[in-house]
């Protein structure tokens, strides 16, 4: 989890701000699901694929934002200085809908 928050604040992936009157902020979301990793498993023994571990320490979309998107802190990763504060997006996170 530390490698993968500071891969986010390398990126400059949001800014920290006081959290804003009147807006929605948005939770965390898990990158995998469950499904999704039975799903593919699933598949490659009906087909006999080959299995392969790999491990991907962070995973980013650098897309677009086309609106204002708060998001609170992680737990466990809460700045000291500013636990009210929250993250505005500058690039769109994975798994963000």
């Amino acid at each position: 989890m530390a490698d993968e928050f500071s891969a986010l604040l390398k990126n400059n992936t949001w800014s920290l701000v006081p959290h804003p009157l009147n807006v929605n902020v948005v939770g965390l979301n898990l990158v995998v699901k469950p499904i999704t990793i039975h799903t593919v498993l699933a598949l490659d023994v009906m087909n006999s694929w080959p299995i392969h571990q790999l491990d991907v320490k962070n995973a980013f979309l650098h897309g677009h934002l086309y609106e204002v998107v708060y998001m609170s802190q992680s737990p466990g990763f809460i700045n000291s200085k500013y636990p009210n504060y929250v993250y505005q997006l500058n690039r769109a996170l994975y798994g963000l809908k």
